[in-house]
This record gives structure tokens, C-alpha cells and sequence, in this order.
């Protein structure tokens, strides 16, 4: 027979077991659920440079806030996953490259990842290790063909973002470039604003041997809506050979005015000049040329009906 001490010690010794039991199986459910439950904070990440001609650009280990289950949290810090950047936006100074990492980049990089959602970089910019030693700025050379719509002009010279580029290499790879170029495109009927990232190509024996700082330049221009205007002036004689005792026959012209739509209301007769010259060598006797020598700076272009008068001695 048990004595009465025996028997405690037992029921004692049990409900410690209970007790562990329990405490094992609530902090092994409650680990399971803090493992499947959403957590916010920076992981580690390895960025790799995805873009022809950067073989040479090494991998970085970058840290992003990201919000996901924790058990995915921890993997990732413990084996860092893989993001690949495509065609990134390099930018070289001082001789060093780097990329800026920002919301556009962590949505590019959010497809890659469906099981968490990325929030925020720690660092804004992603600083690159280039193997090649030597560099050399280059001029980029368009091969754009821009055809405007019917009516339409470009307003001022098309601009090409960035004009130049900075190619790393050999130094007998880097002697024999001397520019880096577009290919041949052609854009037709293009009317208002023109926008358009253009690549850069290579030739093929440098594909492999040089680093292009940028992939593509921006092409930016506008093309107005213009029109031709009849404006009747009068000729006026300054030239010194046709001064003296000289009737202008006819003594007005037609003046044709290319402008943008926008300025016909600005056209005022006052302000052109329409002058009479002689050159004695010409083949043309006794005719003065027309020439418009004072317009409004909004004029592009002009053409005058006659391009010449006749001119008669009085005495």
C-alpha cells in the first residue's frame, strides 16, 4: 500500500507534466501563428544588374522593408533571394556608377516577389563596382527620322537626354569608339508633343568588350500646328545704286508668311520691311531683288510673289 507522501509526489509530479505539456503546446501554437501572421520590417535582398553589355557590374546585398508572413521574413534574411533590376538607369560621375533605388524600382522589383509586399528601400542609392579601369565620354548619334503630320512644324531642335554617354572598357577597345548611336527608326504624321526612349546600340565587336553608362537616351520635341499668311507690302528702295531718279515697278508685293497657327492674330504691317536690292554682276538687267529685311521673330519662313521688280531710270 502507497504511503499518503508517495501519492502527492505522483499527483505533484503529473501536474507538473500537465503544466509543461501545456506550455509547450500554447508556445508551439503561438510560435506557428507568430510564423504565419504579417510582419513589417528590412530583410536582405540580392540585387542583380539584368542589362546587356554589364556583365562587368557586380551584385549588391541591399536591405528592403518588406511586409509579409514572418517564417518568409526569416527565410529571407537567413538565405537572401535573388532580385533581378532590368535595365536599370546607371549614372556615372567621378568615376563611380550607381543607381537610384526608388518607388519605380520597387514596383519593378514587386513582381518578382508575390508573397510579400515591398514598402521602401533603406538606402536611395545603389552604389556599383565596375572591374574596368578606363572610361571615355562619347557623343550619341541619332538615327531618328521624325516626320511631322501635314500642317505641322518642329518647334525648336529636338532634344536628346543625355547627349552624350560615359563607355568603360580596354584601352584598345575604348580607342577605336568615338560615338555611341541609335538605330534607324522612323516615326510618321507626328503632330504636339513627341516623347520616346530610344535605344543605344553597339556595334557587335564591342558587345562584349565595353560598359555603356545608360541603355537608351530620351528623344523630346514639339511639332506646332502652322499656317501661310498673304500679307501685301510695300517695296522700299535702300539700296544706293537705285536711289537716284528710280521708279519701282510694281511698287507692292505678295509676302507669304509661315507661322504657327497661334501667332495669326499677331501680324501687324508695320513691322516688316520689304526692300528693293540691285546687283550690277547679276544676269537679270534692270531688275531689283525683294527682300524681307525686318520681321517679327515669330515668322519661320517667307516667300515673295514677284521674288523680283523692274526698276526705271526717270532721266
Amino acid at each position: 500500500m502507497k504511503r499518503p507522501e508517495n501519492i502527492k509526489r505522483i499527483r505533484l509530479f503529473k501536474k507538473i507534466q500537465l503544466f509543461l505539456l501545456f506550455f509547450v503546446f500554447s508556445f508551439l501554437t503561438w510560435f506557428f501563428f507568430s510564423l504565419s501572421s504579417n510582419y513589417e520590417g528590412f530583410t536582405n535582398f540580392k540585387l542583380t544588374i539584368n542589362n546587356e553589355n554589364k556583365s562587368e557590374i557586380s551584385s549588391e546585398l541591399e536591405k528592403i522593408k518588406i511586409k509579409s508572413k514572418t517564417y518568409l521574413f526569416i527565410y529571407y534574411n537567413l538565405f537572401p533571394k535573388n532580385l533581378v533590376l532590368q535595365t536599370p538607369d546607371i549614372v556615372c560621375k567621378n568615376n563611380k556608377c550607381f543607381i537610384i533605388l526608388d518607388q519605380n524600382t520597387l514596383q519593378a522589383l514587386q513582381k518578382q516577389s508575390l508573397n510579400a509586399t515591398f514598402l521602401e528601400f533603406e538606402k536611395d542609392t545603389l552604389f556599383l563596382t565596375i572591374k574596368n579601369k578606363f572610361h571615355k565620354k562619347v557623343k550619341v548619334i541619332s538615327h531618328v527620322n521624325i516626320e511631322p503630320k501635314k500642317g505641322y512644324l518642329l518647334d525648336n531642335p529636338i532634344k536628346i537626354q543625355p547627349d552624350s554617354v560615359i563607355v568603360f572598357g580596354e584601352k584598345e577597345a575604348l580607342s577605336k569608339i568615338n560615338f555611341v548611336s541609335t538605330p534607324t527608326l522612323y516615326f510618321k504624321k507626328v503632330s504636339g508633343t513627341f516623347e520616346q526612349k530610344i535605344p543605344l546600340v553597339l556595334d557587335k565587336q564591342f558587345v562584349n568588350k565595353v560598359i555603356v553608362n545608360v541603355d537608351h537616351v530620351n528623344f523630346s520635341a514639339y511639332f506646332s500646328k502652322y499656317t501661310e499668311i498673304e500679307v501685301e507690302l510695300p517695296i522700299q528702295i535702300f539700296d544706293e545704286t537705285l536711289l537716284n531718279n528710280t521708279q519701282i515697278i510694281p511698287n507692292k508685293a505678295i509676302v507669304y508668311l509661315l507661322i504657327k497657327l497661334e501667332n495669326v492674330d499677331k501680324i501687324n504691317s508695320q513691322e516688316f520691311k520689304l526692300q528693293a536690292f540691285y546687283d550690277p554682276k547679276t544676269k537679270t538687267k534692270q531688275k531689283a531683288i525683294l527682300k524681307l529685311v525686318e520681321k517679327p521673330d515669330f515668322v519661320l519662313s517667307y516667300r515673295v510673289i514677284p521674288a523680283y521688280a523692274d526698276f526705271i531710270k526717270k532721266n
